[in-house]
């Protein structure tokens, strides 16, 4: 499969959230929870090779280090 494929917006109040940078390779994803998943963080290197850090959501829960 080539390229992003992007879907319709989710949660909050609609308002758009998207990287900047295309993506290369995942360097981690970090889950912040308590009863539901508030907040994703995606750290990823992009096709320049530049670390790029990028989150969504609330500040709910605790921090769970998922890769």
């Amino acid at each position: 499969m080539d390229g992003i494929i992007k879907t319709e917006l989710w949660g909050g109040n609609g308002t758009s959230h998207d990287i900047t940078e295309t993506p290369k390779d995942l360097i981690s994803v970090q889950i912040k929870s308590k009863d539901t998943i508030d907040h994703l963080t995606f750290t990823y290197k992009d096709t320049k090779g530049n670390q790029q850090t990028v989150s969504w959501g609330g500040t709910m829960g605790d921090d769970h280090l998922a890769i």
